[in-house]
C-alpha cells in the first residue's frame, strides 16, 4: 500500500460527499420500495430542502435519474432472447 505524503493534507469536499450520499440513498430505496422513481426523489429533495445547510446541494434528478434507475433493473432479471429476434450476431455473414 502506497502512502503519498500530499494525501495528508488533502480536505474532503463535503459537498460531493453530501451528493454522493444521497445518491446513495435514493438507489438503496429504489431497490427496496415499491414508489416510483420520481416520488422517492421528491421525498428525499423535500427532506433536504428543510434543512437550510443542505437545500442548495441535493443532486438534480438529471443527474441521479440513470443510476437509480439501472439499480432498480437489476431487481428483476434479464429477459431471454426472443425466438423470432432477428437481430445480427457478430459472427453472422450477409
Amino acid at each position: 500500500l502506497d502512502c503519498n505524503p500530499h494525501a495528508d493534507d488533502c480536505i474532503p469536499d463535503n459537498d460531493i460527499l453530501y451528493k454522493m450520499e444521497k445518491k446513495t440513498v435514493l438507489k438503496r430505496r429504489a431497490a427496496e420500495e415499491m414508489k416510483t422513481v420520481p416520488q422517492i426523489y421528491h421525498e428525499e429533495a423535500s427532506s433536504a430542502s428543510a434543512d437550510l445547510e443542505t437545500a442548495g446541494e441535493f443532486p438534480t434528478y438529471k443527474s441521479v435519474k440513470t443510476a437509480i434507475y439501472r439499480k432498480l433493473a437489476q431487481k428483476f432479471p434479464r429477459l431471454p432472447p426472443a425466438a423470432g429476434d432477428s437481430t445480427p450476431v457478430a459472427n453472422d455473414e450477409v
